[in-house]
């Protein structure tokens, strides 16, 4: 099938944007792997259920956009997308989201320190009821 120019830069411009949603959806993966320690078999694992998962989407975009063709310079245009993404902004991206989450948990603590104010001594008191009751439950048992 002939494809006329405009579609053709329509394809172009298609391929370079899922590169680099790709390239930003890695990226998010790369930041769970920064706070979530991994050993070779689970990256390994993630890195299958990711490009499984991307795989699928890629296709039906495809599908949809192009009948279903597969054409390789889709294909090396979306990587060429990754490739653009990761040299450009993706070290920015991780920066900014590390920094949001480094943020949201000093948050986190600033809320929560209050709350285990109050709630260690109820947690104290708590214990100290369950100990009553353990050692009244000895002594029925004994009698």
């Amino acid at each position: 099938m002939i494809l006329s120019i405009s579609f053709q830069f329509e394809l172009f411009i298609t391929a370079l944007f899922i590169g680099f949603f790709l390239g930003l959806c890695y990226d998010f993966l790369r930041i769970i792997r920064i706070y979530f320690t991994h050993n070779n078999v689970a990256i390994g694992v993630e890195d299958i259920v990711y490009w499984s998962f991307m795989s699928v989407i890629i296709f039906m975009i495809i599908l949809y956009q192009n009948n279903g063709e597969i054409r390789i310079f889709f294909i090396l245009t979306m990587l060429l997308g990754m490739l653009l993404y990761r040299i450009s902004i993706s070290n920015i991206v991780i920066k900014l989201i590390n920094n949001i989450i480094k943020l949201v948990i000093k948050i986190v603590k600033i809320l929560y320190a209050p709350i285990k104010m109050i709630i260690r001594p109820i947690k104290a008191l708590f214990i100290e009821f369950c100990k009553n009751i353990r050692v009244k439950v000895r002594n029925k048992i004994k009698k």
